[in-house]
């Protein structure tokens, strides 16, 4: 294996390090009574087309103690949309045999064209018992991998699915569910082969780079900035080299792999230009988003940037 393909794999190993739940949680055994389960559907993304004429009307149904619920239907097409709707399911007296074989049940399908459930985004379920044992009985602002087992390609990701679970029992203490835009967690079905690519970011050079410490203190060093680029996605920070700043113009020259999982779960790669200092915090010069559907779109926007 070259040393290209060593990074490729272990920068691969951290991100599915970070992708993934729990699962040597202890088990907390469940006490008859009263219960209730709260789903809060926050979001989908990147789903496949179904019906390569148009992009998917995505709707999300929950099912738990033989109730049905669906979230709102939306009015246009999409691969991407943000519900942020809350759903309760309440259920009395459950005996400790009724626990046990109690479900959630999601799935996630294209409302105008769910004549088969093969052609579903997604079809999954939790054990109550599974979220009731994590802690405070509660499953936060998680992705889900979508896959169909009922389709031709049981492995392949077709979508993801935000949501927050929690399962309590009459005596819990209460849990709030609110949505987190920057929450990592993912959390990937056995089935699914999770693919990655390699996208490099060629970093260049920078020009008229502010003095930072003129501009934020009151000492007037005149001293060029020594700039490096921080770049941030799902969790994973890299750093550039240091440039030397010569007459305003720093270059690096570099070449910067960052590892993306297909299809993406966020598109949004979040770059920092930090003002390097070797004896207090580094000073921030600047910040620049890239969405990544701009560089594997169709058109890569930055191609030919210079």
């Amino acid at each position: 294996m070259s040393n290209e393909e060593k990074d490729q794999e272990e920068n691969a190993s951290l991100l599915r390090s970070t992708s993934t739940v729990d699962e040597g949680q202890n088990i907390i055994l469940m006490k008859k009574g009263d219960y209730s389960v709260h789903i809060l559907v926050e979001e989908v993304k990147s789903l496949i087309q179904l019906d390569e004429n148009h992009n998917p009307y995505p709707i999300v149904k929950l099912t738990v103690f033989n109730q049905s619920k669906r979230t709102e239907k939306t009015k246009t097409e999409c691969v991407n949309y943000i519900y942020d709707e809350h759903f309760y399911f309440d259920k009395a007296n459950l005996t400790v045999e009724q626990l046990d074989s109690s479900k959630i049940i999601i799935e996630v399908f294209d409302s105008k064209n769910s004549r088969k459930r093969k052609d579903f985004f997604g079809i999954c379920e939790f054990d109550l018992q599974y979220i009731y044992s994590m802690k405070n009985h509660t499953l936060k602002n998680h992705w889900l991998a979508l896959s169909n087992p009922e389709s031709k390609d049981m492995t392949k990701v077709r979508g993801y699915l935000k949501l927050s679970i929690s399962v309590l029992h009459d005596s819990d203490p209460r849990v709030e569910l609110k949505s987190d835009p920057d929450s990592i967690n993912c959390f990937v079905p056995s089935q699914i082969k999770v693919e990655y690519q390699q996208l490099k970011i060629y970093l260049m050079r920078i020009e008229e780079v502010p003095d930072m410490d003129s501009t934020l203190t009151k000492d007037k060093k005149n001293r060029p900035a020594d700039p490096f680029v921080e770049f941030h996605y799902f969790g994973l920070k890299l750093k550039s080299k240091v440039a030397e700043n010569i007459k305003d113009v720093a270059r690096w020259n570099q070449i910067i792999n960052i590892p993306v999982q297909v299809p993406y779960v966020s598109q949004k790669i979040v770059l920092l230009v930090m003002d390097y200092d070797r004896t207090i915090n580094d000073d921030n010069i600047g910040s620049y988003e890239i969405d990544i559907n701009d560089i594997t779109g169709p058109v890569n926007k930055y191609k030919d940037f210079r």
